[in-house]
C-alpha cells in the first residue's frame, strides 16, 4: 500500500479549532456561553472536507485487495476504539437506556445511515458524524479507483445525489424535524440532508479533489504573500459562514420548510473550507507556521477524542446543575475545559494509540513511557477534579424567597405545587421547559423541619402506563442542614438523548435508600409516592 508519509501538521492543528467551534456550539446556554449568531456546527463540514483531503493525500493509490483491506483495517482502528470508549463513558455518567436495535447500529457505526432521530442521535449524539465518516471510509477505495480520470464524474455524481435527496424531501413532504414526542422513527429533512452520508459525501469528494490539486498544482510564494493567502482563506470561511445565515433567512422567507435550508445551515461553507485547506497545506505563511507549534499540533491530535467526549461532559453538567453551587460561570467554563482537554488527552494516549496499534498489528513499534507521558496527565487531571470539587460542589443550596418561587411557576403549573413529601419537603415552585437540547426543570422546595440534606430526588420520564422510559436521579444540595421554612431552588436538565417518543409525563419522587416519601396530595401513583407532572412537547436537539 503506497502512502505519502509527509505530515501536514498545520492541518492537524486546524482540526482542534474546528472541534473547538463545535464544543462552543453545544455549550450555548451553559456556563455563561451565549448562542453564536452563526452555526459553529459547520465545523463538522470542515472535518468531512479535511478527511477527504487527508485520505486522498496519504493514500494516492490502493492497488490491490490487500491494500484495500489494510486501509479499512487502519480506519476502523482509528475511530472505533474511542467511539466505544466514549459510549462507555456516557453510559457511566449519563445512564443511557440501552435499546438493542439502536445500540447495535450505534456500536456498528451505522446509526447515521438510518434517517430517523431515534437512531442517528442515539446515545452520544455527536457520534452520528463518525458513522457518516465510516461510510466515507468504506467508499474511499471505490472512489479512488481511476481517480485521475473519473474525479469529475464522481464529483458531479455526488452533487446530483444531493439534488435528488433534496427533491425527494420535497416530493415526500418530509418534515424539517421530527418531534421526540412524536414518531421519532419517521424520516425527516434533518435526517436525510444534515445527517445521512449520501448527502454529505459531496464534502468528502471535494476534499479528495483538493488533494489532487495540491499534488499537481502547488505554488511557491514568499512569506508575505503566503501569509496574505492564509489570512484570506480564514476570512473567506468566516464570511461564508456568516453569509449562509442570511441565505437561510432569504430562502426561509420564501419557502419556510425548503429542504435546501438544511444544507445551507450545515454544509454551505464546504468550498471555502476546501480553499482554506488547499492554502494551509502549502505552509507558506506565518499562520501555517504558527499552526505547526507543537502544543497546537498535540491539541489537534486529541481533537477526535475531544469531539467524542465534550457533549457527554456538557450533558452531565446540565443534568446535575441542582447539585452545583452557583459560582462564577467563567470559572465553571475554565474547569470544564481543563477536564475536557485532559480527559481527551488520556483517551488519545490510553485508548486511541494502543488500541490502534493492537488492531493494526503494530504494537511492537509503539513506544510507551508511562512515567513521562501519563504521570503528568494523571496529576493534572486529579488537580482539575479537585478544583471542580472544591469550587463547584462545596457550597450549599440556592436559597430563594416565597415570592421568587411563585414567580418562577407559570400558571399552567401552579396546580402541581403545594404537595408535601413525607412531611419533610414541600414543593413550592415548578417550571418545566422544553428546549432544543431537551427538558429543563426548576423546582422550588421548602423544608418543613430542621434536617440535613440526605435525600435523593428521582425524576422519571414515564409513558401512559406509568412505566419508566428514562430516569434522572440527583442528590439534594450539599452544605449546612436546612432550617425549617428555608426555601431553595434546584435546576435539572434532561438531555435530548434521554427523551423517547412514548413518554407522556414526568414523575417526581423523593427517597433515601429504599424509603420513598409519601405525598399528601396531587396526581400521584406508586401508592401516593410519586407525583405525576404533565410533559410539554419537545423537539430533538441539533448536533
Amino acid at each position: 500500500m503506497q502512502k505519502n508519509s509527509l505530515r501536514l501538521e498545520q492541518l492537524t492543528s486546524l482540526r482542534f479549532f474546528a472541534a473547538l467551534a463545535i464544543v462552543f456550539h453545544h455549550l450555548a446556554g451553559q456556563m455563561g456561553v451565549g448562542a453564536a449568531s452563526v452555526n459553529l456546527g459547520q465545523g463538522v463540514s470542515f472535518f468531512f472536507v479535511l478527511s477527504g483531503f487527508i485520505l486522498a493525500y496519504v493514500y494516492p493509490h490502493l492497488p490491490d485487495r490487500k491494500a484495500i483491506a489494510g486501509f479499512w483495517r487502519a480506519r476502523v482502528a482509528r475511530i472505533w476504539p474511542a467511539h466505544v470508549a466514549s459510549f462507555l463513558l456516557g453510559w457511566w455518567l449519563l445512564g443511557y437506556k440501552i435499546e438493542p436495535a439502536t445500540a447495535i447500529a450505534y456500536l456498528a457505526l451505522v446509526q447515521a445511515w438510518v434517517p430517523s432521530w431515534n437512531f442517528y442521535f442515539s446515545y452520544n449524539a455527536v457520534a452520528w458524524s463518525i458513522s457518516t465518516e465510516f461510510f466515507f471510509y468504506l467508499c474511499f477505495p471505490f472512489l479512488l479507483h481511476r481517480w485521475s480520470t473519473t474525479w469529475r464524474v464522481k464529483l458531479g455524481g455526488a452533487a446530483l445525489l444531493l439534488l435528488v435527496l433534496l427533491w425527494a424531501c420535497s416530493a415526500l413532504a418530509l418534515p424539517a424535524l421530527v418531534s421526540s414526542s412524536g414518531d421519532a422513527f419517521q424520516p425527516s429533512q434533518h435526517g436525510l440532508i444534515y445527517i445521512n452520508p449520501l448527502s454529505r459525501v459531496l464534502e468528502f469528494i471535494v476534499g479528495m479533489a483538493v488533494a489532487q490539486l495540491f499534488r499537481n498544482k502547488r505554488y511557491v510564494v514568499g512569506m508575505s504573500l503566503g501569509t496574505a493567502l492564509e489570512i484570506g482563506g480564514l476570512v473567506l470561511c468566516i464570511l461564508n459562514i456568516y453569509g449562509s445565515r442570511y441565505a437561510v433567512e432569504v430562502v426561509a422567507s420564501m419557502v419556510p420548510d425548503a429542504p435546501v435550508i438544511q444544507w445551507l445551515v450545515h454544509s454551505s461553507s464546504l468550498f471555502s473550507f476546501a480553499a482554506l485547506i488547499y492554502v494551509m497545506a502549502h505552509g507558506r505563511g506565518r499562520v501555517s507556521a504558527l499552526l505547526q507549534f507543537r502544543p497546537l499540533v498535540l491539541l489537534g491530535e486529541i481533537s477526535f477524542s475531544m469531539y467524542l467526549v465534550h457533549q457527554i461532559l456538557i450533558s452531565y453538567y446540565a443534568s446535575n446543575k441542582g447539585r452545583f453551587v452557583r459560582v462564577d460561570e467563567h470559572l465553571d467554563l475554565l474547569v470544564f475545559f481543563g477536564v475536557l482537554v485532559l480527559l481527551s488527552y488520556l483517551m488519545w494516549r490510553c485508548v486511541e494509540i494502543p488500541a490502534r496499534a493492537v488492531l493494526t498489528g503494530s504494537l511492537g513499534r509503539v513506544k510507551v513511557d508511562l512515567k513521562r507521558s501519563l504521570g503528568p496527565a494523571f496529576a493534572a487531571l486529579l488537580l482539575c477534579i479537585t478544583l471542580a470539587t472544591v469550587l463547584t460542589r462545596s457550597g450549599g443550596a440556592d436559597f430563594i424567597s416565597e415570592r421568587e418561587a411563585a414567580l418562577m411557576t407559570p400558571a399552567s403549573m401552579a396546580s402541581q405545587t403545594g404537595s408535601v413529601f413525607g412531611n419533610r419537603f414541600e414543593l413550592r415552585g415548578l417550571d418545566v421547559r422544553c428546549l432544543a437540547d431537551g427538558i429543563e426543570l426548576d423546582l422550588a422546595w421548602r423544608s418543613r423541619i430542621d434536617q440535613p440534606y440526605v435525600y435523593t430526588n428521582a425524576i422519571h420520564l414515564i409513558d401512559a402506563s406509568g412505566a419508566i422510559v428514562a430516569q434522572q436521579d440527583y442528590g439534594q444540595p450539599t452544605g449546612a442542614p436546612a432550617k425549617m421554612g428555608q426555601m431553595w431552588k434546584e435546576h435539572v436538565s434532561l438531555p435530548a438523548s434521554k427523551l423517547r417518543p412514548s413518554m407522556t409525563s414526568i414523575a417526581l419522587a423523593v427517597y433515601r435508600g429504599t424509603d420513598l416519601l409519601a405525598i399528601d396530595k396531587g396526581n400521584t401513583d406508586w401508592g401516593g409516592r410519586r407525583l405525576i407532572i404533565p410533559l410539554p412537547e419537545c423537539q430533538p436537539r441539533h448536533s
